[in-house]
């Protein structure tokens, strides 16, 4: 679908053999732009995993090389990823930390009836571009 692409190309996949077997893959998107005659382009990584630590650092690799591109993107890596340890100069990554938190709802039932829901809505009034809001029993208070 277009719209999840975030102006990139179709989803590019690349897979890594070493003797006959394959050792990584990648699944990544382009996004060629130029600007004066040079490429601004970058490279979105969805995923790329390696079955070994030599097949992880052929797989970067591979991305690393690929011509017209300008900067690589990937997201959810961890802190302790291999990549860290594979590049020469790995400060220019430029990681940034984030938290997030993921959900598993055991009883999906139970999680919506206990929400509140109501049509009958009064408007926020905006307060210099805030607001507030707080519960108040089992009703939230606006």
């Amino acid at each position: 679908m277009p719209e999840q692409r975030f102006g990139g190309g179709e989803m590019a996949r690349l897979v890594v053999v070493v003797d006959g077997e394959p050792n990584g893959y990648a699944v990544y998107r382009l996004h060629t732009s130029f600007e004066a005659g040079v490429s601004t382009g970058s490279l979105r990584v969805i995923e790329a995993m390696g079955t070994t630590p030599e097949g992880t650092r052929d797989v970067w690799r591979t991305l690393l090389e690929l011509d017209w591109i300008d900067r690589i993107k990937a997201s959810l890596l961890p802190v302790d990823h291999p990549l860290f340890f594979l590049l020469a100069e790995p400060r220019r990554m430029r990681f940034r930390v984030g938290d997030a938190l993921w959900v598993r709802l055991v009883d999906v039932g139970a999680a919506l009836s206990g929400r509140f829901l109501s049509l009958e809505r009064r408007p926020l009034e905006a307060r210099g571009g805030r607001g507030s809001a707080r519960r108040r029993g089992t009703r939230p208070a606006l």
